[in-house]
């Protein structure tokens, strides 16, 4: 299966943030080689994400599973009900008003985890004087902010927009993570174009990537 290609002619239409010299007046390519040729050379992994993860360039189902993809890595099986959701939505099995009701729920449940690292954080500040509370908060601290992340991203994730979901958590991620995240979608997209078929149904993304 075809990749689009991307043209130096579309990426300046984009106005993308990175240097431009990163590629010719005549270049061209598909996803692949812009994460092969840019990302960790002097492109960071966020600005290669941020020109590719378009329908215009990645299927979007394809953008989709990716973004399961993440919130299965770097979220939590306490947000499991939401990601299971998105798959369901994917699969054509509930309806975005379906999928919209999950994402409701973790919505307050991000709330409820921000609320708890905002009040963490206060006491912290409040309780500098004994070193042994300080240590204690600090603790509380770091992991509700952990935790807030994680609810973020999933969150994210199970998006109904596919740039949206895929660019967004992917931003959330460590430098660390990303690299992982670049290097997992150049795996589905190679996987994608080196199928037979000139059109992938539902069944094939489900069982490549579900």
């Amino acid at each position: 299966m075809k990749l689009p290609v991307l043209t130096a002619k579309r990426l300046n239409e984009m106005a993308p943030c990175h240097d431009t010299g990163l590629y010719s007046k005549d270049w061209g390519g598909t996803a692949i080689d812009a994460i092969e040729q840019w990302s960790g050379k002097g492109c960071s992994h966020a600005n290669v994400m941020w020109c590719i993860l378009r329908t215009e360039f990645i299927p979007e189902e394809l953008l989709h599973r990716f973004s399961l993809d993440i919130a299965r890595n770097f979220g939590s099986l306490k947000y499991f009900d939401a990601i299971s959701a998105k798959e369901l939505w994917l699969d054509g099995e509930i309806t975005q008003d379906d999928l919209e009701v999950e994402r409701e729920l973790l919505k307050q449940k991000e709330k409820n985890l921000e609320d708890n690292h905002n009040l963490y954080a206060r006491r912290l500040y409040e309780r500098t004087t004994s070193n042994q509370q300080t240590v204690a908060l600090k603790r509380k601290v770091d992991n509700s902010k952990v935790a807030w992340d994680i609810c973020t991203i999933t969150r994210i994730c199970t998006g109904p927009s596919p740039r949206a979901c895929t660019l967004g958590a992917f931003q959330k991620l460590t430098t660390e993570d990303q690299h992982w995240a670049s290097a997992r979608l150049r795996e589905m997209l190679v996987e994608y174009q080196d199928s037979d078929s000139d059109e992938q149904p539902k069944s094939w993304f489900k069982k490549v990537f579900g």
